[in-house]
């Protein structure tokens, strides 16, 4: 006899409407139906919630031995196994889902750290840029209308009009000369380059015109760089340096 039969035996001599046992499961009865039907096909764990609903053994719907007759030997250790089986299921459950929650705590930490460091390189650059006056154009919103100043202009300002233009959000345009003169300092100037190379070596830095000039001038430029990059093997590439093996480290262009 095969366990769909059981079960439909079992529930029919106990006068168990399918209603009631589907109620038990929290299943729609259509639902249900189907589910009896599945027999062998069914989980442990729905047989386990069927018998629960059919007030009998777990064994008794397994075997097809009357509830109130004593188990074998065989059936309790089977039993046995099952319950211990049960509790490593339940076990591995709880270790995935403590894995995930700190999976998705670091990854909630990385992106904080990613968007951290970003901000810092993107802040230095401008500090860099208006500094040493390599930026060509100012940008700011007053009034819904947006307002651009030259840097020669700006120059010729009072202070005045220059804190009530930075009492507004502002930005900077730069063109790919002033970018250039930008980074180089960023990069080679001892007051920026550790701090600068030390974000960038994090793998954070996705911008593609940070990685350019921070390879142009840290790591093309510096032998013992390059001697330590040929020596270590990296897990990964995050700065896109050509000819790059995770196998075996990479060489430079």
């Amino acid at each position: 006899m095969n366990i769909e039969t059981r079960i439909k035996e079992i529930r029919e001599s106990k006068r168990i409407k399918l209603a009631e046992v589907a109620a038990v499961l929290e299943v729609d009865v259509s639902n249900y139906s189907k589910l009896e039907k599945r027999g062998s096909k069914l989980s442990i764990e729905q047989l386990e919630k069927i018998a629960k609903a059919l007030d009998v053994t777990l064994i008794e719907i397994l075997s097809g031995k009357p509830q109130n007759s004593e188990p074998s030997q065989n059936e309790k250790a089977l039993q046995k196994q099952n319950e211990e089986l049960k509790k490593r299921v339940e076990g591995l459950e709880d270790a995935l889902k403590d894995k995930e929650l700190i999976n998705r705590n670091l990854t909630e930490k990385l992106t904080i750290c990613e968007e951290y460091l970003n901000e810092i390189l993107e802040g230095l650059f401008t500090d860099i840029a208006i500094e040493e006056n390599h930026f060509g154009t100012l940008v700011y919103l007053d009034n819904n209308n947006i307002v651009k100043i030259t840097n020669k202009e700006l120059e010729e300002l009072s202070s005045e009009k220059l804190d009530e233009i930075y009492s507004h959000d502002t930005t900077y345009e730069f063109s790919d000369h002033e970018i250039e003169e930008t980074m180089k300092e960023l990069f080679t100037n001892e007051k920026h380059r550790k701090l600068s190379s030390l974000i960038m070596w994090t793998g954070m830095i996705k911008d593609e015109m940070f990685v350019k000039y921070f390879k142009k001038y840290i790591v093309h430029t510096n032998p013992t760089v390059q001697q330590m990059m040929r020596m270590v093997k990296f897990e990964n590439n995050p700065l896109g340096v050509k000819g790059f093996d995770s196998r075996t480290g990479f060489e430079l262009d």
